[in-house]
């Protein structure tokens, strides 16, 4: 989604303020920055959840993905409820981390119930 999202919103004449550099142009397809670059994130998110990997192991990457996905959601509905700007964005990794403390304090047993 986020990958159609930067494209579709290039093409419609979006700017962002830290990419493309002035005269730069947007990457085509036969460039790596087409198939890497979204706005906004510089892959912080995938090195976080390498540690997670590293710490939690395969199931409990999959349980913070999980978990992340709630906490953002909640966080960003409280934002919104709290008459700030919808369309300032949040970062995910606070949300990531707070899911990981989760994984790592609940038992595992508990949360591989909740997958059945």
């Amino acid at each position: 989604v986020g990958f159609v999202h930067a494209r579709i919103s290039a093409v419609m004449g979006r700017t962002f303020p830290h990419w493309p550099d002035e005269g730069e142009g947007f990457p085509t397809p036969g460039t790596l920055d087409y198939w890497t670059w979204f706005p906004g994130l510089g892959f912080g998110d995938v090195k976080l959840m390498a540690l997670v990997g590293a710490c939690v192991g395969p199931m409990g990457v999959m349980l913070t993905i999980i978990g992340a996905a709630f906490v953002g959601l909640l966080w960003g509905g409280i934002s919104a409820v709290g008459h700030r700007a919808a369309n300032v964005p949040f970062g995910f990794g606070p949300a990531i981390v707070i899911a990981t403390i989760g994984v790592m304090i609940v038992p595992a047993s508990w949360l591989e119930s909740l997958l059945r």
